[in-house]
């Protein structure tokens, strides 16, 4: 089982010798949503608005078949692009301006979410594949079951509390949490994070403001640029659902600070046998 919570049920399936894998899933009761079925209801919403080049950067071809096996069960085929960021990085740290490479290249998945209304609400390292062409690559954000739409009604709950955003009590889905969560995420590849660990999302989210506050970075993240960098943006992300795509925000303000060529230059992973080849397609004429 890959992972419970108030939605249901997940397991997941490698099929060997094929490039698909499968997604069974078990309704915990009535009253949850059906992530799977959700996961669809994004695709298909994708689908609608398909002349953007921001469906580049959410992995609408996954959802190749659904099956609905009986009440609140179902089964979904999907498709790998390739490897997973988790797979790349295997557990081990960064060099930081790597991390701040990749950083600023998943945003261009966040920034997606945000275009198409949606928020994602599982940022993790395994929800981010490759798709690589000859002489380019991108990456694409996958595990659209927890998604729903920003402005909408949503819980306190989030799967993994050391990414959760610092405004999870927040009664609506906001337009900034799931670039905040990718910023915890990107930190915790430069040092070992501070509030790893724990277990109470209120514990959590105070050590994260406390150690994000500009006068009270922690010296695992102050003495690293690029990490005391990200701690300063945590500032921007705030619950107001009218700000702008803060992720479109922070990709301006990237190149204002690191050219072009070195953003867009492949990622190096600490896992040797994980080589990006090409250049990170941005889509950035658009």
């Amino acid at each position: 089982m890959v992972a419970e919570g108030q939605f249901g049920a997940f397991y997941e399936y490698d099929y060997k010798g094929t490039s698909y894998w499968y997604k069974l899933e078990a309704s915990l009761g009535p009253k949850y949503k059906q992530p799977l079925a959700c996961e669809s209801g994004v695709y298909q919403l994708v689908e609608k608005n398909s002349k953007s080049p921001d469906k580049n950067f959410i992995y609408i071809g996954g959802m190749l078949s659904c099956c609905h096996f009986s009440e609140g069960v179902y089964c979904m085929r999907v498709e790998n692009y390739g490897p997973s960021v988790r797979e790349m990085r295997q557990g081990q740290l960064m060099a930081p301006f790597e991390a701040q490479k990749l950083f600023f290249q998943l945003l261009y998945c966040t920034k997606a979410l945000i275009r198409y209304g949606i928020c994602h609400r599982y940022i993790k390292e395994s929800a981010f594949y490759v798709k690589k062409d000859r002489d380019t690559y991108r990456f694409v954000i996958t595990d659209l079951g927890y998604a729903i739409r920003i402005g909408s009604e949503r819980s306190a709950f989030y799967p993994i509390p050391e990414t959760a955003t610092t405004h999870i009590h927040a009664k609506k889905a906001l337009k900034s949490e799931d670039t905040e969560s990718l910023l915890y995420m990107v930190l915790g590849m430069m040092a070992p994070l501070p509030w790893a660990g724990m277990k109470k999302i209120e514990e959590v989210t105070k050590v994260k403001l406390e150690c994000t506050d500009e006068n009270a970075i922690p010296e695992e993240f102050y003495d690293i640029k690029e990490a005391a960098t990200l701690c300063l943006m945590r500032g921007l992300y705030t619950d107001d659902l009218e700000m702008e795509n803060v992720a479109a925000g922070l990709i301006s303000y990237y190149f204002t600070i690191v050219s072009s060529d070195e953003l867009h230059s492949p990622v190096r992973f600490p896992n040797r046998d994980a080589k990006l080849v090409g250049t990170f397609k941005s889509y950035d004429e658009y």
